[in-house]
């Protein structure tokens, strides 16, 4: 039986009668530690218990004793599922061990470092529903106790993206006061706005469809170790869908971040390559949702703050990694809008490199057939802008 509070009013919209009531999102967080002490992960659990929204599913997954600890605190809460972390497991493999239990329609990712003001899940969600197109992540602002630093992305997008006002639903738990600060916050990433700094990050909403669709694949426990959630989820995610960025402090810090952990090139590469295993799991899906702009997300996952995406295409993990997806691409989108398409965002050098492992066999007579054609096609666009 459902409550009034999980319930909004609605009316006829752009002539179409929807229902009186139509059920509000669910949204699942789920809580893992990675370094925080376990009096933050304390704070997140009751920030949790605070939080206004309706429709709210929690998933804790902790190491013991924390996790039994935990269990019982919040035994008499049902939206409350806690379970033990794996032994040897890092925070990637807690984090989807606990999204393999989420029901939500959007999912956030709590790792102890950030406690939520009551009205975050409100706010984030009423975001998503006040947007014109969907969009895959919302992300606000994070109150620090440090003088000077308040993370948040609210120096990127452009304004203008709500709705009319009438074909806004609104939320029971967002009060007037509280939907006038937000509206004109709103601002959105488009998908094509790369390389933005995403940590130190608050914490943010996904939509649960794409996390699913670019959760890490084939990995083993040793990968996942190496991975990190916001890092590999973030990027990604805003690559296929862009990201409402609020300018609203919804979150507070609980532990100051500490001296920037060093990360090895073989780390750093170990997490580019499975940002983009991610993208190849589903290709009819991808095909579907992104077409060709594909191979620009692709060439967006190979950004860091270390490398320059240039010299990251060089590589020979790379390029290995590439040659063994030509099969797929071909098959998405044609052998040469595929080579066309690589050519844009690469030397030739490195794209014959790819084309050499991709046709071991045939390396002299197809290889050479397709740059023959790219460079036939790039002289006559040349001839055409003469003219």
């Amino acid at each position: 039986m459902n409550t009034a509070s999980e319930l909004w009013s609605a009316e006829t919209v752009r002539g179409h009668t929807l229902p009186r009531t139509t059920k509000l999102p669910l949204l699942s967080a789920i809580l893992y530690r990675d370094a925080a002490p376990e009096a933050c992960i304390r704070e997140v659990v009751r920030s949790l218990r605070g939080q206004d929204y309706a429709r709210l599913q929690f998933i804790a997954v902790l190491p013991e004793p924390l996790a039994s600890e935990i269990r019982r605190e919040t035994a008499d809460d049902p939206r409350f599922i806690v379970e033990t972390a794996p032994a040897n497991g890092g925070a990637m493999t807690a984090a989807l061990r606990g999204l393999d239990a989420a029901r939500g329609d959007f999912v956030t990712f709590l790792d102890g470092s950030s406690a939520l003001y009551p009205q975050f899940a409100s706010m984030h969600v009423q975001a998503h529903l006040a947007v014109s197109s969907s969009a895959a992540i919302s992300a606000g602002r994070r109150a620090s106790f440090r003088p000077g630093i308040d993370a948040g992305l609210k120096s990127f997008g452009r304004p203008g993206v709500v709705r009319e006002p009438r074909y806004i639903p609104r939320l029971p738990s967002v009060p007037d006061a509280a939907y006038r600060a937000l509206i004109p916050s709103v601002r959105m990433l488009q998908p094509h706005a790369l390389g933005m700094d995403w940590n130190p990050s608050p914490p943010k909403v996904y939509r649960r469809f794409l996390v699913d669709m670019l959760r890490p694949q084939e990995a083993g426990e040793e990968i996942l170790s190496h991975l990190d959630v916001e890092q590999h989820f973030a990027p990604l995610c805003h690559l296929f869908g862009g990201t409402i960025a609020l300018n609203l402090p919804l979150s507070g810090e609980l532990v100051a971040a500490g001296p920037a952990t060093s990360v090895t090139p073989e780390t750093r590469n170990l997490r580019r390559i499975e940002r983009m295993r991610a993208c190849f799991a589903h290709p009819q899906r991808v095909r579907t949702h992104v077409g060709i702009r594909l191979i620009a997300i692709l060439l967006g996952t190979l950004r860091d703050d270390q490398n320059n995406p240039a010299k990251a295409f060089s590589q020979p993990e790379v390029a290995r990694f590439f040659a063994s997806r030509w099969p797929a691409l071909v098959e998405m989108f044609g052998e040469k809008k595929a080579v066309s398409a690589f050519h844009r965002i690469m030397d030739t050098a490195t794209l014959r490199q790819i084309l050499h492992l991709a046709y071991p066999g045939r390396r002299f007579t197809r290889q050479h057939r397709l740059l023959f054609w790219l460079e036939l096609a790039q002289r006559r666009r040349r001839l055409m802008k003469r003219r």
